[in-house]
């Protein structure tokens, strides 16, 4: 078995700008996430007292309202979204039927052609088969009616 070798430990640069970017990750991403969540859990430590029926001033049917409203909006912005992809689904639609009718028109007369080519080249590749099965039809034809003018 193949030794498994241990990878030295990563020695943190003392660069400044290595501690500036230290600095700046902890005031643009850690300290906003944990004011947010503090936040979060103070409105939530409210709604469980209001609930539990401690009095903080607050009645319920405004909790009622607020969680309506956090209902709504997602959906509402969800909504918007679908709104604008239909919206934009439809004009560019409209500009493709205005340019369309004219390729479309090359189009169907190229299929044209090429049904009438194909048309042609079957007629002349059967034709030997129909004109011998014609003459072999008109023979019988010829030898029913002439048998059946001696009965």
């Amino acid at each position: 078995m193949a030794e498994i070798q241990k990878s030295k430990p990563i020695q943190k640069p003392n660069s400044t700008s290595y501690l500036r970017h230290k600095r700046q990750s902890f005031w643009q991403i850690l300290f906003p996430l944990m004011i947010g969540v503090l936040l979060f859990l103070g409105a939530a430590s409210l709604m469980v007292l209001t609930v539990a029926g401690a009095s903080t001033g607050i009645n319920t049917s405004q909790y009622a309202a607020t969680s309506v409203i956090w209902i709504v909006i997602p959906l509402m912005l969800a909504a918007l979204l679908f709104f604008g992809l239909v919206g934009g689904l439809v004009y560019l639609l409209a500009r493709l039927l205005k340019v369309l009718p004219g390729y479309t028109t090359r189009v169907q007369l190229i299929f044209e052609m090429v049904s009438s080519r194909i048309t042609n080249i079957t007629n002349k590749a059967a034709n030997p088969l129909v004109s011998i099965k014609s003459f072999g039809s008109a023979v019988s034809v010829i030898f029913k009616n002439m048998t059946g003018l001696f009965k």
